[in-house]
């Protein structure tokens, strides 16, 4: 998904801002905080040595390890994951059938594809931040929770995607039919993705 190029200015980044994630998040739009830990990890065991220090940091490198360590090996308890993830989850939702009312109203000549594509930029501004920041960074890694987090969290990325796909396919007006196909895309691949996120759920809860 991303390239070696991408991991490596992102595991930079990290070790610049004194192993921070959520700067490296706001200032490249990704990864998770999950998966920059691996990458750091797996720098770390290639022998891969910070290059930039915090200046005047009370820490040294090897107590910050022992700490990030420390933190990303607990285990999150499933009422506070639930607390975190289920708003998001239920935005995402709600988000998704909006789309699929818009989309309705502009192919019934309701609203015309200028205004459908300004309601949908309004869902990119409001989905944005709870799921590329909010959702991603505050899960640091339980074994037991995984799969509800995975598929949670697939969800709404993927309603996200929807949305992006939907403004930059809004945009080919030499190609209508590919707003149609990309459409009925998405809303297969969402509704899916929310029956194997409430699956999970549902397992948890019983």
């Amino acid at each position: 998904m991303y390239s070696l190029d991408q991991r490596c200015i992102a595991v930079e980044l990290y070790i610049k801002y004194d192993l921070q994630v959520n700067p490296v998040v706001k200032e490249l739009g990704y990864p998770s905080k999950r998966i920059l830990y691996k990458w750091y990890k797996k720098y770390l065991e290639r022998g891969g040595h910070p290059k930039i220090h915090t200046k005047n940091s009370p820490y040294s490198y090897e107590k910050k390890n022992i700490a990030v360590d420390y933190y990303m090996n607990q285990e999150i308890s499933i009422t506070t994951i639930f607390k975190l993830t289920e708003p998001i989850v239920k935005l995402a939702n709600e988000e998704l059938k909006r789309i699929q009312s818009l989309y309705e109203a502009y192919i019934t000549y309701a609203i015309t594809l200028n205004e459908y594509v300004l309601q949908l930029k309004t869902v990119q501004k409001k989905l944005f931040r709870p799921i590329m920041s909010d959702l991603q960074n505050f899960y640091h890694g339980s074994s037991i929770y995984d799969g509800y987090y995975d598929k949670s969290n697939m969800f709404c990325v993927n309603v996200l995607t929807f949305v992006d796909e939907q403004v930059l396919y809004a945009k080919d007006r030499n190609k209508p039919n590919l707003l149609e196909w990309n459409y009925d895309k998405w809303m297969k691949i969402c509704s899916t993705d929310y029956a194997k996120y409430h699956s999970e759920k549902c397992k948890i809860k019983h």
